[in-house]
């Protein structure tokens, strides 16, 4: 789905920030688990800082696809479904399943496109922790 270079970016956006931000991803964790009070919240230290990576990961990889929000929720519905042919029937399926969520064409068409790029290819990053308990992420080969 990335690029060896948007792999990079992204990585880079997490762990030093965007241009014209102060702080970065990994910065504001570290500020909110260095308090007291974040510290006691978050229990095992290591599992909060992983599923926050985790999950920012996720959001930047998402946001570097165009992919929705929603749309792993789509796929696996458009998955589930044998004789949905079109965008238009995936929608009304999605709408009868899931008649509180507000989604549109729009949003199962991304969904259903997200990432398909020319040069694309999946790649996992991984959460490690060294000896002194420092994260870093790593892509996964």
């Amino acid at each position: 789905m990335l690029d060896s270079a948007d792999i990079e970016i992204t990585v880079d956006e997490i762990m030093y920030g965007q241009e014209g931000k102060p702080d970065s991803v990994a910065l504001r964790l570290i500020d909110r688990v260095s308090t007291d009070a974040a510290g006691k919240r978050a229990g095992d230290l290591r599992t909060y800082v992983h599923t926050n990576f985790r999950s920012t990961a996720e959001t930047h990889v998402r946001r570097r696809i165009d992919d929705p929000h929603i749309g792993r929720q789509v796929r696996r519905l458009k998955a589930a479904i044998d004789d949905c042919s079109s965008a238009e029937e995936l929608l009304a399926a999605f709408r009868e399943m899931y008649p509180r969520q507000s989604i549109g064409i729009r949003q199962v068409k991304r969904s259903l496109t997200a990432g398909a790029t020319a040069n694309h290819r999946a790649a996992s990053l991984s959460v490690l922790h060294d000896e002194t308990g420092l994260v870093s992420l790593q892509k996964v080969s």
